[in-house]
C-alpha cells in the first residue's frame, strides 16, 4: 500500500513561474529599457522588490516536501522529496508506531490538521494535512489497517 502526500508540487510550481517570469521581464527591461514614463531607478527598484520577494518565496519553498509511504509486510518505507535533495528512511513495519491528528494554526489563525506519525528516530513524518479533521483522521484510520494487513501478512508467510 502507499500513501502520497505531494501538495508542495504547487508550491514549487508557482515558485518556477514567478520566477520565470521575473527573468523575462528583467531581460525585457535589460533589452528595451524601462516602460515609457518610467525611469531606469524606479523600474530597477520595483524589480529589485519583485526579485527579494522571488528570493523569500525561494527559501520557503525548498524547505516543503513531498511525501510518500510503502508499506509492505518486512519495512515501511519513508521518502521526502524536496526540489534539491531526496530522504529516505526505511523502518521495520512492526516497530511502526500509530499515526495521529495533530491540530495546529495557520498563518491567518484558522485551524489546520496533519496526519503525523512519529518514526523511530524521533522525526515526525506528516502523511496528510488539511483544514479537514475528519480527512486526517480517515488517513490515520487507514494507515493503521494498512500496517496491521502487512504485520497479518507477515505473519502468514
Amino acid at each position: 500500500m502507499k500513501f502520497a502526500n505531494r501538495n508542495a508540487l504547487a508550491l514549487w510550481g508557482f515558485a518556477a513561474i514567478w520566477l520565470a517570469m521575473l527573468v523575462m521581464f528583467t531581460l525585457l527591461v535589460v533589452r528595451d529599457g524601462p516602460p515609457e514614463g518610467y525611469s531606469l531607478s524606479f523600474t530597477a527598484a520595483v524589480l529589485s522588490v519583485f526579485w527579494l520577494g522571488g528570493f523569500a518565496l525561494v527559501s520557503a519553498v525548498v524547505g516543503k516536501a513531498c511525501f510518500s509511504v510503502v508499506i509492505s509486510p518486512e519495512q515501511v518505507t519513508f521518502s521526502s522529496r524536496y526540489p534539491h535533495k531526496r530522504t529516505r528512511t526505511i523502518v521495520p513495519t512492526g516497530r511502526v508506531g500509530r499515526a495521529e491528528v495533530v491540530e495546529a494554526r495557520d498563518s491567518d489563525g484558522d485551524a489546520c490538521f496533519y496526519a503525523r506519525l512519529r518514526l523511530p528516530d524521533g522525526t515526525d513524518f506528516d502523511l496528510s494535512e488539511g483544514y479537514s479533521r475528519g480527512y486526517c483522521e480517515a488517513t490515520c484510520r487507514e494507515f493503521s489497517r494498512a500496517i496491521e494487513r502487512a504485520l497479518a501478512g507477515c505473519r502468514d508467510s
